[in-house]
């Protein structure tokens, strides 16, 4: 049933909402209604973003892009409004305890993509949503099917990506916030220099010729397809970018509510955060001086800083921790190593390495 993929659904959609709360098997008269909603709710939401189906390991949409044509964000829009209208009207009293949780859960990420469309204005605002919608890595870091299959399946979406970037250029405002056209141009030409190098090393022991040759063709085309995206984000909106990207308290309000559930105000959170900071601060002037108290805090500090291993050492340095860490265990009888084999430490292919964006 896809009503157990509500939780997973919730921690994409929301990224709070932790308490602790006791859960009781309780059925509630309304429980089999509600089920019924969140499971066509959901079966919509995957069917329009088709990458966060393959994310939970949901693969009737694998090999599809999301469609960011006018006529499906606006059709993607009135569903949202729809199953929000819906939701607002439910009666909660009839539910059991359990299934109330899953209700604000769920109702809270309906606001929240409501929020994004109609309030942040994604689709028309920002540039980098576009450069990173068709991200292909999860069909080389997850084996969930044949390599050959994910191949054809990256070669669809591979021949989806030109149009998908041309609707990109009809959907976004005249003027954007710089950062963001900055960050969408680098994001652009690294998606372009990735499926051209580690994309085609991923899928390079498939032995299927007329499909390498499908693969080569369409992989040309989007790779062209992101280099024409950033060269017309450098030409058409770099002069006449904007500076105005602050979302405003107002919607700043809004995500907290939506994706953190909370209705502390931002003055709050931020009076909180300040003590919170003067209380680390004042936890590390007194560690700094049990570890040398001749030396200045900051002096401490930088010293602390230095302790990290460079870029050449990272390996060597982990399998030595790692040795240090296994000989730590035995030598304080903390537990026994049912095996002389060592973990095996070594660096990761870069066709396999996680490609988000912080």
């Amino acid at each position: 049933m896809r009503n157990t993929a509500i939780f997973l659904l919730a921690m994409i959609t929301l990224c709070g909402c932790q308490r602790e709360v006791k859960v009781t098997t309780e059925i509630g008269s309304s429980d089999s209604s509600f089920a019924k909603l969140a499971d066509d709710y959901i079966a919509g939401f995957l069917k329009a973003r088709p990458r966060v189906a393959t994310y939970l390991g949901i693969h009737e949409y694998d090999g599809q892009l999301v469609d960011v044509s006018k006529a499906a964000l606006d059709a993607e829009v009135a569903r949202l409004k729809s199953f929000d209208q819906q939701m607002s009207g439910f009666d909660t009293t009839a539910l059991s305890l359990r299934m109330k949780m899953d209700f604000k859960i769920l109702h809270a990420a309906i606001k929240q993509e409501l929020f994004g469309f109609e309030d942040l204005r994604q689709y028309q605002t920002s540039p980098l949503l576009y450069a990173m919608s068709p991200d292909m890595s999860l069909y080389i870091t997850r084996d969930f099917a044949p390599l050959e299959k994910r191949m054809r399946f990256v070669d669809q979406m591979q021949r989806m990506t030109p149009a998908l970037l041309t609707q990109a250029r009809e959907n976004l405002d005249d003027s954007l916030a710089l950062p963001h056209i900055e960050t969408a141009i680098q994001i652009a030409n690294g998606a372009a220099s990735f499926m051209e190098k580690q994309l085609k090393e991923a899928f390079a022991a498939v032995k299927n010729d007329s499909l390498r040759k499908a693969f080569g063709e369409s992989n040309l085309l989007s790779v062209q397809a992101f280099r024409d995206y950033a060269t017309w984000l450098e030409k058409e909106k770099l002069p006449k970018a904007h500076n105005r990207y602050a979302i405003g308290r107002a919607n700043y309000v809004k995500m907290l509510l939506y994706n953190e559930r909370l209705a502390t105000s931002p003055e709050e959170i931020l009076r909180n955060c300040q003590a919170l900071m003067r209380s680390e601060q004042e936890q590390f002037v007194k560690v700094a001086r049990k570890i040398d108290p001749e030396k200045k805090t900051i002096e401490v500090f930088n010293d602390l800083k230095k302790d990290h291993s460079s870029a050449a050492n990272l390996i060597p340095d982990a399998r030595k921790n790692a040795e240090g860490i296994r000989q730590f265990l035995i030598d304080k009888k903390i537990i026994s190593m049912p095996s002389d084999v060592r973990v095996t430490i070594t660096e990761t292919p870069e066709f396999a390495r996680a490609t988000s964006t912080a």
